[in-house]
């Protein structure tokens, strides 16, 4: 009775483990507009475009102040991943918070950040 009852929760255990959710990329695409801050400050602008493109199942790209950045996605989150080659290129961070979007990225040259920019903006 004992082995019965170790098997069936054997079972039940592995049966009842749920896959991660992956978000769907068609959530993420749209154009967005809002504020952006460049280079700590120095920089602002108002009614700033982003534009979020669908590249497969798995990966987006957002065009933002002139410059692309391809961010993957993890469940339901965005994760920028594999932008710099050589410590020259685009690292940052982009997240989506119901309709509200906000990206932040550093510009690379040789390691050295040349400039920062920060968005935040709604989905138009």
């Amino acid at each position: 009775m004992r082995i019965l009852a170790l098997v069936l929760m054997t079972i039940l255990a592995t049966t009842s483990c749920k896959k991660d959710v992956q978000c769907p990329a068609e959530d993420f695409v749209g154009t967005y507009m809002g504020d952006t801050e460049c280079s700590l400050g120095l920089i602002s602008e108002e009614d700033d475009l982003v534009v979020v493109s669908k590249l497969n199942d798995d990966t987006v790209e957002i065009e933002f102040q002139g410059e692309v950045l391809v961010v993957d996605i993890k469940g339901c989150n965005l994760e920028v991943d594999g932008n710099v080659t050589l410590g020259t290129g685009i690292d940052g961070t982009a997240s989506l918070d119901g309709n509200t979007l906000t990206v932040s990225f550093q510009k690379k040259a040789a390691t050295i950040i040349v400039s920062e920019c920060d968005f935040t903006g709604v989905r138009i």
